[in-house]
């Protein structure tokens, strides 16, 4: 699978790492009225579980409602690890994950 042409970037995540997405139309961001929408999401570590969840932030990077399940986030796992197709919006240069943002 190749990146999409549409401008985003498919980027590799470990906990505590942060991509900006856009969000898909999943079950939880339509209810949040997010959809669609370009959010800073961050890969988290669940204390009690040991399970990863996504936190969705919102413009002043606090985060918006609780943690969600990454899939409803728009962050996937293969059996590489975590991933998500990151976007860069005019003027940001915030791409996250470890392939270091975008390119010039």
């Amino acid at each position: 699978m190749g990146v999409k042409d549409c401008g985003t970037r498919f980027v590799r995540l470990v906990p505590g790492e942060t991509v900006m997405i856009e969000l898909p139309y999943s079950e939880v961001c339509m209810h949040m009225r997010i959809a669609g929408a370009a959010h800073e999401v961050e890969l988290i570590r669940e204390d009690r579980s040991g399970l990863a969840m996504a936190q969705i932030l919102d413009g002043s990077r606090r985060p918006l409602g609780g943690a969600v399940a990454p899939g409803e986030a728009g962050i996937y796992c293969d059996n590489s690890g975590f991933y998500a197709y990151a976007v860069e919006e005019a003027g940001d240069s915030r791409g996250g994950g470890r392939d270091g943002g975008f390119a010039a």
